[in-house]
Parts: C-alpha cells; sequence; structure tokens
C-alpha cells in the first residue's frame, strides 16, 4: 500500500510538472499588440514558445482575417486557445512578422531580395552604427510617421517591413520579400518612380513633380507637423496657410462656402480663391498678380508663400545651395 502511495504521488507530480511546463511553453509574449496594414486590433493576443501568434476567441480571428468569413475553411482550436499563424499563412498574400510584444499581419506578399542596406552596391561593411541619427521621411509633402527609420551617410534605411508600408503605397502589391532586416528607402524611391533628396535627418520622396523645401523665418527653422511645404512645377513656394497665421501673427479665416481665404493683420486685408488666381487686396481686385492658384491637400489649404508674405510686409530670400532650396523669411518691422 505504502508502495502504490508512492508510486500515485510520483505520478502526480510528473504530471503536475508537465502541465506546468505546457503551460509556461504556451505564452512567449503573454500580451501582444496585433497591427493590420497598420491598424490595431485590439484583440487578446500572445504568442507561443513556436513563435505562433494565438488568440483565445474564435471571434477574434475572423476580426483580426475578415476575410476567412468568406472562405469554406474550419477553424479549430488548440488546446484552450487558437493559432492564428496558419490562417494567415494559408490566405493568399499575406504574411506576418512578430517583433518583440507587436505583431505585424500585412495583406500583401513581401519579397525583396536586392533592397539591402549599405551603399548602393549593397555593401555596408564600413558603416559605423554609432553615426546613425533618426530620420524624418516626408512623401510628397506629408510627413510618414515611422518608427524605425534613421540616416546613415548619404542613404536612409527602415529596420522594419511595416515602414515600407507607411511609406509607399506601391510595396503592398508588389509580391516581393525582405531578406534584411536593413532596408534601403533610395533604392526603394528608385524602384517605384520616387526622386530622393536628403538634407541633415530629413528624407524628402516625391513622384508628384513638387520639390521640397525648408523654410527659416527670422533664422529659425520651422517645422510643419504634417503637410509640409513644397515647390511645384510653376517655381512658386506653397505653403499651408496655418503657417502664415502662426508666423506673422495674422488673422486667418476660412470662408468654405465660397472656398476664399480672407488674411488681415490690422494693416492689410488679402483675400484669394482655392483654384483662382484672382485676388482682392486692401479694396481692389487683381487678376495678374497671382500666377499659382491656392489648392487643397491632404485636407490643408496651400497659399503661395511670397505673394502672401510680400503683401503682408515680408521680405523672402531663395538660396539653392544645399540639397534643398531653402526660403529664408524676415520681417521688416
Amino acid at each position: 500500500m505504502k508502495k502504490r502511495s508512492i508510486r500515485t504521488i510520483a505520478i502526480l507530480m510528473v504530471m503536475v510538472l508537465f502541465v506546468t511546463t505546457t503551460a509556461s511553453a504556451i505564452r512567449i509574449v503573454d500580451e501582444a499588440e496585433v497591427y493590420v496594414d497598420g491598424r490595431q486590433k485590439n484583440v487578446d493576443a500572445f504568442v507561443n514558445s513556436d513563435d505562433e501568434i494565438c488568440v483565445y476567441d474564435v471571434d477574434d480571428i475572423y476580426y483580426i482575417l475578415p476575410e476567412l468569413e468568406d472562405e469554406d475553411y474550419y477553424i479549430s482550436p488548440s488546446r484552450d486557445y487558437y493559432v492564428v499563424s496558419k490562417y494567415v499563412e494559408y490566405l493568399d498574400g499575406y504574411s506576418y512578422t512578430i517583433q518583440g510584444d507587436t505583431i505585424y499581419i500585412y495583406s500583401g506578399v513581401i519579397d525583396i531580395g536586392d533592397i539591402t542596406g549599405g551603399d548602393n552596391n549593397g555593401d555596408d561593411n564600413d558603416s559605423n552604427w554609432d553615426d546613425y541619427e533618426d530620420a524624418n521621411v516626408f512623401v510628397n509633402g506629408m510627413r510618414t510617421y515611422t518608427r524605425t527609420a534613421y540616416v546613415d551617410g548619404s542613404n536612409a534605411f527602415v529596420d522594419d517591413v511595416y515602414d515600407v508600408y507607411l511609406i509607399f503605397e506601391e510595396a503592398r502589391n508588389s509580391h516581393v520579400r525582405f531578406e534584411t532586416d536593413r532596408i534601403n528607402i533610395r533604392q526603394l524611391a528608385s524602384r517605384y518612380g520616387y526622386s530622393y533628396v536628403l538634407q541633415d535627418n530629413n528624407v524628402y520622396l516625391n513622384n508628384d513633380r513638387n520639390d521640397p523645401v525648408q523654410i527659416y523665418a527670422d533664422g529659425e527653422e520651422m517645422y510643419f507637423p504634417d503637410q509640409q511645404p513644397v515647390i511645384v512645377p510653376a517655381g512658386r513656394t506653397m505653403v499651408p496657410i496655418r503657417f502664415v497665421a502662426e508666423y506673422t501673427g495674422a488673422d486667418v479665416t476660412w470662408d468654405g462656402a465660397n472656398k476664399r481665404v480672407i488674411i488681415e493683420d490690422g494693416y492689410n486685408k488679402i483675400t484669394i480663391w482655392q483654384g483662382k488666381t484672382l485676388c482682392h487686396i486692401n479694396g481692389r481686385y487683381y487678376d495678374d498678380l497671382l500666377d499659382v492658384a491656392p489648392y487643397e491637400t491632404h485636407a490643408r489649404t496651400m497659399v503661395p508663400l511670397r505673394f502672401v508674405l510680400e503683401n503682408l510686409g515680408y521680405t523672402v530670400r531663395y538660396d539653392s545651395s544645399q540639397n534643398v532650396d531653402i526660403v529664408r523669411l524676415s520681417s521688416i518691422w
């Protein structure tokens, strides 16, 4: 009887050890954030010891991968949870990466073997990792808030395919695979038909025929949170109308019904219209002063910088000695 009791206790201990070991092996990342094509999905997810994406509720799978609802595919649990990874792999064109406690799922197959790190010939053996600086990336004048962009010498890189999708919409359906964590932005720009300009730690990518420009006001560089100033093909610098109000202190009114901007500073009153070169200055209409009409982009009204500021009494000077044209503004007061 004593031997049987000892054997029973031993068996129970082994079973407890097995259950404990199995449970501990299930979760490597207990709480993971899930992003699908850059959009966060609020689900209770974790990563198991086999680097698989897992959820507890079958409805979470449909929330992450709504295409599965249209597929004749049986979803079965593994123990008390569901392995999402195998369903990601089942859907044509989907892929995923796991970085720490964050899971990125993409609806396009990624396969870029030739977009590697280093200079144009792909050699990065001489790179000094201590010299890297975080990069700001602007696409067609709009700032893109990447997580891993950085500058190394004359090249800029990202270390995450999620950032590639943020920068290049074309990459979502390009059917290419990234074989490196160090992805060269300039080479991607060439692949997708963008111009590439690097100034300090700013990367400017354009395929809209506009050129980047930096603004210095009274010696201080001006920063724009989203829409950047640009030089349009006519050679005019266009800036978000908000900048005029912030720099000059003028009152800027947007009349949406008539699509016009009214600018007043106590001495001058300027009215300009979206899509028109007609303007109204201090009581008079002019049809020969504006050669580029204000326009809207990314929900921002862009106005011609020189025209507006010179009519408010400011001086405007251009400097083309850098990689990016620079406009220097100063007041005469």
